[in-house]
This record gives C-alpha cells, sequence and structure tokens, in this order.
C-alpha cells in the first residue's frame, strides 16, 4: 500500500447500521459532519465506480466553505449508496436463500 496514492490507513473503523425507520437519518445528521468520519454521499449513489468522488463528502472542510454551507443544495450528504455497495459487495442485498419469508414468520 502506498501512503500518498491510497492515504492514511484506517485504524479502528466505524460503520453505523439500521433499518428502516429506526432513527438512522437523525444519527448521521449528527456524526456526518465531524471530521474524523466519511461516508458515502449521493455522489457515490450517482457514481459508484468513481473513487474520487467520496472525496468530495469533506469539501466542506476546505476554505472558503464553512459549517452554512453543508446544508446547501448540491453539496455532499449521507445516503445508502446500494450502487456502490453493490459495486464493493456483489450479491449484498439479494436475499439468502433458504431464509424464512415473512409468510412464513407471520404463521
Amino acid at each position: 500500500m502506498n501512503a500518498a496514492v491510497d492515504g492514511p490507513l484506517i485504524d479502528r473503523p466505524v460503520f453505523v447500521v439500521g433499518t428502516g425507520r429506526s432513527g438512522l437519518t437523525p444519527l448521521m445528521d449528527l456524526i456526518a459532519y465531524h471530521p474524523a468520519f466519511g461516508w458515502p454521499s449521493q455522489y457515490n449513489e450517482r457514481l459508484p465506480r468513481v473513487r474520487a468522488v467520496s472525496a468530495l463528502s469533506r469539501i466542506v472542510d476546505i476554505p472558503p466553505f464553512d459549517s452554512r454551507v453543508k446544508f446547501a443544495r448540491g453539496v455532499p450528504k449521507h445516503t445508502e449508496a446500494y450502487p456502490l455497495w453493490a459495486r464493493c459487495f456483489p450479491g449484498f442485498a439479494v436475499p439468502a436463500s433458504g431464509a424464512p419469508d415473512a409468510a412464513a414468520r407471520a404463521t
């Protein structure tokens, strides 16, 4: 690995995972703009094959941008980025074979 090209190693990554309607969006709103965190943005959603767009999530840290800009239109916001995850982990969104379906659990 070349640190100049690949960036610094991440010693202890943090993953925030939750189901629908679990309060994940407000939690991500609280932590997303902390300088120690990165996240997939709507640009990763639209361009999952272009790695460089991940750097846009930190654009508000660059002068002349400031905290007032982070909620402006076009500024990266966190998203689920399904196309990005599908590219990194093929089949991640496909239900496991043999998994019980909702009808079987309801009975």
